[in-house]
């Protein structure tokens, strides 16, 4: 029996591939010089859409019909570690609470 989250990943996975499909599909009815209006109609997305994967596979190639990541490159208030000295000096000022 398989593991429910493989199967997960592998329904993820059939997933990307569809709409790595549809998306070549797209670009190659959009080459034929199909109105932008007329392609999102036909695709079931949005003109914002429809001009975003443009702009995308113009740029990219078609490495731009993949899924972006999501997440944020860079968080605006990553943490960082304290250097050592700054963890000595703090725990001499504030001692940790005693065991009782």
């Amino acid at each position: 029996m398989m593991h429910p989250s493989t199967s997960r990943r592998s329904n993820v996975a059939l997933g990307q591939r569809r709409a790595r499909e549809q998306r070549r599909a797209f670009i190659a009815v959009w080459r034929l010089n199909v109105p932008v209006a007329d392609l999102a109609r036909l695709f079931g997305v949005s003109r914002k859409t429809a001009y975003k994967f443009i702009d995308r596979f113009q740029r990219l190639g078609e490495a731009g019909l993949c899924d972006l990541p999501r997440a944020p490159r860079a968080t605006r208030f990553e943490t960082q570690a304290l250097p050592p000295r700054v963890v000595r000096r703090r725990r001499l000022i504030i001692p940790p609470p005693a065991k009782s």
